[in-house]
């Protein structure tokens, strides 16, 4: 008699979903408490949601929404990367206890979004979202353009380890307790728009008029539910009032050096001092200051690095450093794989020629509406123990060492100063406890 098991799944009737348990879900607005025009480059930068239900809250399915207005009379504005380029910091806090800090927010997030494989719906906006690269180097167009004296909405998912949930995309426990608060910080006009002249496309000449970018209406959604069984209530008061609800999740931490101006070959060592319960790994931009490369947060360029390592609690990472050269980038490149993603399965969108370019090239006269040929490579190694992405504190603790980590990056000449990026990839652990606090370990 042929075996159940050697069926194809297509004809295995018997196997079937589970039925789900009842229960209601709604999809919860929350609005800014503070204001609902925020202008780039003042002093009213910073933005406060404040989220609490009588329910769980799924993160891993919510998104922020906000109008970007321009009311420059002459000049537009573009995001190069996507609308998260306009938050350059998010903080998730809960009755003053910080859970989560993330500087450099749409630095790390462009990353991000480069090295997994979000849909552009997703990770870029609702309006306008950016195309892929189309050069070896990658020709930027069509991107999300608010013309003068327009406004555009938008929304984006937040990158949050709190908010996500971790790998197993876990609800956040809002019952019986405050909830939580997010400050998102603007970023500077400079860092979160490319500017352009309206009329023709070309590239602005000027700035954009002091105060006419704003953010409108941010409101932040997020699907809530609640389960109608009396058992699981139970287990779920249980559990909570004995050791507590966790979840895991992986955030950053920053730590900004900068590079002067050298002539020739020379090599920089620069402090990292990363403290955390498991690093999972660095990953190092650089990025030039020049105003005339417009969207800094978007850009990076490696061309000038020749040779890099980490030493981290006095330990060379990775084993005899990393060539960073056109023709020999390879460990580079795959160190950058495993750090985001994995070897054996495709989630990098970046392709060997676009990690290695060889810098800017704004393409002259010809540069209209913002077209800038980028480069999207990156200093990073990979610290985790296994190859396994569903494990949680799989990296190297850090935690207690009292021995400096460095990062030591070999150049060759570059021209102007440059700003160096390095973010920390960490895991971090929430927790709530029976008195509905919330706090973080990371």
């Amino acid at each position: 008699m042929e075996s159940t098991q050697s069926l194809p799944l297509a004809v295995r009737y018997g196997i079937t979903l589970p039925v789900a348990v009842s229960g209601q879900s709604t999809m919860s607005r929350f609005d800014s408490v503070n204001g609902q025009e925020f202008t780039f480059g003042s002093a009213s930068q910073e933005i406060r949601i404040n989220v609490s239900s009588p329910s769980f809250l799924l993160g891993s399915e919510s998104y922020l929404q906000f109008e970007i207005a321009n009311a420059d009379a002459t000049n537009a504005a573009k995001f190069m990367g996507s609308a998260n380029d306009c938050i350059e910091s998010l903080r998730i806090e809960s009755n003053g206890v910080e859970l989560e800090r993330i500087d450099g927010y749409n630095m790390i997030t462009t990353i991000l979004n480069r090295y997994t494989s979000f849909s552009d719906a997703i990770t870029q906006g609702f309006e306008g979202a950016p195309l892929r690269t189309s050069t070896a180097l990658g020709v930027i167009s069509g991107n999300s353009t608010i013309k003068a004296a327009t406004s555009r909405t938008f929304c984006i998912r937040l990158n949050s380890g709190f908010l996500s949930g971790g790998s197993l995309r876990k609800a956040l426990p809002l019952i019986g307790t405050g909830g939580f608060t997010m400050v998102l910080r603007l970023a500077t006009v400079a860092d979160a728009f490319c500017q352009v002249k309206n009329a023709d496309g070309a590239q602005a000449t000027a700035s954009i008029g002091a105060g006419n970018l704003k953010m409108v209406n941010p409101r932040f959604y997020a699907p809530c539910f609640q389960i109608d069984d009396a058992g699981f209530g139970q287990r779920y008061s249980t559990m909570l009032n004995s050791m507590g609800i966790e979840w895991s999740g992986v955030t950053s931490k920053r730590y900004t050096n900068q590079l002067q101006a050298v002539a020739g070959p020379t090599q920089t060592v620069l402090q990292l001092n990363d403290r955390s319960l498991s690093l999972r790994g660095f990953v190092t931009a650089m990025r030039p200051y020049s105003e005339n490369e417009k969207n800094n947060s978007f850009l990076t360029d490696m061309s000038r690095v020749t040779r890099y390592r980490y030493l981290i609690s006095g330990q060379e990472m990775p084993l005899g450093g990393i060539d960073y050269k056109p023709n020999a980038a390879g460990r580079a490149y795959f160190e950058s794989l495993k750090l985001f993603g994995s070897m054996a399965k495709a989630d990098s969108s970046i392709s060997y020629a676009n990690f290695t370019g060889t810098g800017f090239d704004t393409n002259g006269a010809a540069n209209v509406d913002c077209s800038l040929k980028y480069t999207l490579g990156t200093a990073c190694v990979d610290l985790k123990k296994y190859g396994d992405n569903n494990l949680n504190l799989t990296g190297l603790n850090t935690a207690m060492s009292t021995v400096p980590s460095t990062v030591e990056i070999y150049t060759e000449a570059i021209a102007a100063t440059t700003r160096i990026d390095t973010f920390a990839i960490v895991d971090v652990v929430y927790r709530l406890d029976q008195n509905g606090s919330f706090s973080s370990v990371y």
